[in-house]
């Protein structure tokens, strides 16, 4: 027997061949869970069993926005589409993805959600999402579907730019609804600061980021464009470029082609005519409370940096000193102390989900932690650093605790916690043994 043979099945037994079938894993739900399906005429929504009332929540919102979503983009869907629920999984998003195609849903809404019910935000934010996917989907992207299946809709969105996308889909959330992103102040504030102080950087460095600069993200950036251009060039103008993207395919580029001979200008064209757009609007705004015979000039007390650092929920020790969570791209989060431009680290901290409070010479706050197993079954817990012992105290064991605030005294926490079920409520727990004392549902589930 050759040396060849014998080597070949020894080989095979130990290599194994990772292929990857999907565009996005998107991780795995616990074992235990049991599935239930409820098809609706749109969608067919999947969802662990005994949780009947989220998965009905959220097919009304779902069937309610779909006549309103295609008036701008109007591609409905050809077949139900798939909808999976992931709620015991802490760390609040939504996606939607091709091959296999579906919309994955973590229902736990954000601690720092803004006033829009977070069912609300995720069944309009990635239901455009669907709508854009269908648009783009046909034609010569449809006749490659059945040549190489679903993995068409990569090459189909390949040359649409992520702006595009996210933006589009901010503004859906923000015109079909009393709240959205595009309301909220500090979502174009970098914008606005950076523009007023006349040091604005290129579109380019806008939309690709920079490792030096704070440059904000292309949710923000792609809503101001797709916002602007609905303002200037008409309600349809999306539907128009991204049907005439599918029909001239081979004009290289074919988005930014596509985009041109409907408004005559490329992207960074429609970047400059939006940001003077929007210049001469927050001018306007600000020469209403910027006077020359204001001569305040700020007191620094972080101090000067090369590159963008965070300080973020500030609370105040005594009348010269904070304490703040600091974050940059070259540190994990940390808690330090400020006092005349000075920093001192008092402990690295992990991934924390709240504010910090200071109280009592303890500074709390809520964190989160990974599963051991499940990508989709997490938690979070109450934890506090003590500025005398300087050690970091685990107050709570595992659970799903969020926002917390301290009474007074110190002695009791309150937070809220959202039920895999569904269900909001607040929590009172002892400042010293971490045991929960008290439990109240949120009247009517609001804050869902």
């Amino acid at each position: 027997m050759s040396p060849l043979k014998f080597f070949l099945p020894l080989l095979f037994l130990f290599v194994s061949i990772y292929a990857k079938a999907q565009f996005t894993n998107y991780g795995s739900d616990p074992a235990s869970f049991k599935w239930s399906v409820a098809r609706t005429p749109h969608y067919k929504l999947i969802y662990p069993q005994g949780n009947d009332t989220l998965a009905y929540r959220y097919a009304t919102l779902l069937e309610t926005v779909y006549p309103h979503l295609g008036k701008t983009i109007g591609a409905s869907h050809r077949k139900k589409f798939p909808v999976i629920l992931h709620p015991a999984n802490m760390r609040s998003n939504g996606m939607v993805t091709w091959a296999p195609r579906r919309m994955e849903l973590i229902t736990t809404p954000p601690p720092d959600m803004y006033a829009q019910s977070w069912d609300k935000q995720l069944a309009i934010h990635e239901s455009r999402h669907v709508f854009q996917m269908n648009k783009i989907m046909r034609r010569g992207f449809n006749a490659l579907y059945y040549v190489i299946g679903e993995q068409a809709a990569g090459i189909a969105s390949l040359p649409v730019p992520k702006w595009f996308f996210e933006g589009d889909a901010v503004t859906a959330e923000t015109a079909l609804s009393n709240s959205g992103r595009g309301r909220l102040p500090e979502f174009n504030m970098a914008y606005r600061a950076q523009i007023i102080s006349g040091k604005s950087y290129p579109f380019d460095k806008w939309f690709l980021g920079s490792y030096k600069d704070y440059t904000g993200n292309y949710y923000a950036l792609g809503y101001d464009l797709t916002a602007y251009a609905r303002y200037r060039y008409g309600a349809d103008i999306w539907d128009k470029v991204t049907d005439r993207y599918t029909r001239h395919i081979l004009h290289i580029p074919p988005f930014a082609n596509a985009m041109k001979h409907y408004t005559g200008v490329n992207a960074t064209a429609l970047f400059k005519q939006t940001f003077s757009f929007l210049k001469q609007d927050w001018e306007k705004k600000d020469s209403i409370y910027t006077t020359t015979e204001n001569t305040y000039k700020p007191v620094y007390l972080s101090p000067e940096t090369k590159q963008y650092t965070s300080y973020e929920y500030p609370q105040v020790l005594n009348d010269s000193t904070v304490i703040a969570v600091k974050s940059s791209l070259y540190d994990i989060h940390s808690l330090v102390v400020l006092k005349n431009g000075r920093e001192e680290r008092l402990t690295h901290i992990g991934t924390i989900n709240s504010r910090i409070i200071l109280t009592n010479n303890r500074i709390y706050w809520t964190e989160y932690l990974p599963g051991l197993r499940w990508t989709h079954k997490n938690h979070s817990v109450v934890k506090y650093y003590d500025l005398t012992t300087k050690r970091i105290i685990t107050l709570t064991p595992r659970g799903r605790y969020l926002s917390p605030s301290v009474d007074a005294d110190g002695k009791t926490i309150a937070v809220s916690r959202f039920s895999e079920s569904g269900m909001n409520q607040i929590l009172l727990i002892d400042a010293n043994t971490g045991k929960e004392t008290a439990c109240y549902d949120v009247p009517n589930n609001a804050f869902a």
